[in-house]
């Protein structure tokens, strides 16, 4: 009997090593399995009802999958909304970045770039303030697990924080390449 407990609990292990899901959740995956355990003598039936079990247990965990309808999408657009109102509140590196864009747009202007390079600015503005949001919802991510100082807490916004810098750096090169020939031509520099 004692060897059998040890063959059930390794298939237990073996099951509930193989899904990715909260160790909570682990823990009250194996109490069901351990009750079929104890309720099962034959092993083909023990191993049908901690499959059966696994399988009912997954099929909770799954997300069901919404279907598409106005007012969810309404929903979606108020979120987002809130999202970009958060932001601008709460991140002065957003308003920093719309100040930039703003000189830019008035740069292109000023420069009468072409229509290929006003699209370029245009995915360069757009982009960087999508690296700014993901940034940001990074940090309070972050902040949501862990309020006290951790390493990894550290090092997941300070990746947050570098992906948005190598962005940043990106972008300047960007526009170097598409402003730069424009100021050199109107003053005559480097001719």
């Amino acid at each position: 009997m004692i060897n059998k407990n040890k063959k059930n609990k390794e298939i237990i292990n073996k099951k509930t090593d193989t899904l990715s899901v909260s160790k909570s959740n682990i823990e009250e995956l194996k109490s069901k399995i351990e009750d079929n355990i104890n309720s099962t003598t034959n092993a083909d039936e023990l191993k049908k009802a901690v499959e059966t079990t696994i399988n009912n247990f997954t099929e909770n965990l799954t997300p069901s999958v919404k279907k598409l309808n106005i007012k969810r999408l309404q929903n979606s657009f108020k979120n987002s909304i809130e999202g970009l109102k958060f932001a601008y509140t709460n991140e002065s590196s957003l308003i920093i970045l719309t100040l930039f864009d703003i000189f830019f747009i008035i740069l292109g202007i000023w420069c009468q770039i072409s229509r290929l390079e006003w699209i370029f600015v245009v995915i360069m503005i757009i982009t960087s303030f999508a690296a700014e949001l993901l940034n940001t919802s990074i940090e309070k991510t972050v902040d949501l697990v862990t309020r006290e100082y951790h390493p990894l807490a550290k090092i997941a916004k300070d990746t947050g924080s570098a992906a948005e810098f190598v962005y940043d750096i990106m972008l300047f090169i960007m526009a170097c390449i598409i402003f730069l020939p424009h100021i050199f031509k109107m003053f005559n520099l480097f001719q």
